[in-house]
């Protein structure tokens, strides 16, 4: 199977790009919001595909006695390149429209 992608390991930032969830409990106080930074700290395959845990988000919260993961799906992996090194990706792209132009 291989839901989990190769970025989802423990310590790895992630960003929550989606705000609907498939609540298995009412309980739940602390969900994932769009745009926010968590901390993966473990993750989990099944048939139905991957699941992660953040540090940020307790697992099991309140009367739920049900452990609740989060699609991995939801998340993207936090890229941390500064503008520099951005630029140095798309310049010679850039310099090479300009050329044809």
């Amino acid at each position: 199977m291989n839901a989990i992608p190769s970025w989802a390991v423990p310590g790895a930032k992630a960003v929550c790009v989606a705000d609907r969830w498939n609540l298995t409990c009412d309980e739940l106080h602390r969900l994932p919001m769009i745009g926010e930074v968590l901390t993966v700290e473990g993750c989990f395959e099944d048939e139905r595909g991957g699941g992660l845990w953040f540090e940020e988000i307790p697992v099991h919260q309140g009367l739920c006695s049900v452990p609740h993961y989060w699609a991995v799906e939801a998340f993207r992996p936090l890229v941390t390149r500064s503008q520099e090194q951005d630029m140095a990706i798309f310049r010679p792209i850039l310099d090479h429209v300009r050329e044809d132009a």
